[in-house]
């Protein structure tokens, strides 16, 4: 599956505000565990993790490949691949993923990534209701390793002119917010070796 988002980081003070610009239709607690082996795959702009919620408390293992990337808006192959009730400390690229994220990887030389850590992100999903569109923004409170909270407006979808859309409203209402140039993952990493 292919996945278009654009990101911004935000101060607290701002997402409070974009949060009273629409309506809150759900609130989650993704927990993110995330895989690696010696960094090769941050380095990379890939994420391997599994995400659970407190809805879904079975985690899903994906894989997210970067295909391109123009300015803040990036263009990502997902492969969510299976489920997991524990996330496994270990996992095997041949054993354990289908053959399309073994081709994909390949390339890395990477046989085994273990357990890096976890993140916890908190997500409201808000809708946007106006006279020309209807559309759905994902806001996230980030807590990183070293205690840092972070806030981002994540804006998903397949169609480019719903995202200037999106992005053009995010500017109005936040004209200050800066865009988010790396994934979640490459944060935490970055969060995890400042703070050891």
């Amino acid at each position: 599956m292919l996945e278009l988002e654009t990101k911004f980081e935000l101060t607290e003070h701002e997402f409070q505000d974009l949060k009273t610009r629409g309506k809150v239709i759900e609130t989650i607690i993704q927990t993110n565990t995330y895989y690696d082996d010696n960094w090769i795959l941050a380095d990379n702009s890939i994420t391997l993790r599994v995400r659970s919620t407190t809805e879904e408390p079975e985690g899903l293992l994906t894989l997210k490949i970067p295909l391109e990337q123009h300015h803040n808006k990036r263009l990502m192959h997902e492969f969510e691949i299976m489920h997991f009730t524990d996330p496994p400390e270990m996992i095997s690229v041949i054993a354990d993923l289908p053959m399309a994220c073994q081709h994909v990887l390949r390339p890395f030389n990477v046989n085994y990534v273990k357990n890096v850590g976890t993140l916890v992100n908190h997500r409201t999903v808000l809708m946007l209701s106006r006279d020309d569109y209807e559309a759905v923004l994902e806001l996230d409170e980030l807590t990183l390793p070293d205690g840092t909270k972070v806030f981002e407006v994540e804006i998903e979808s397949s169609d480019e002119s719903q995202q200037n859309r999106l992005t053009k409203f995010v500017l109005t209402i936040v004209p200050e917010a800066k865009p988010v140039y790396i994934s979640k993952f490459q944060r935490f990493r970055r969060a995890l070796l400042t703070s050891t």
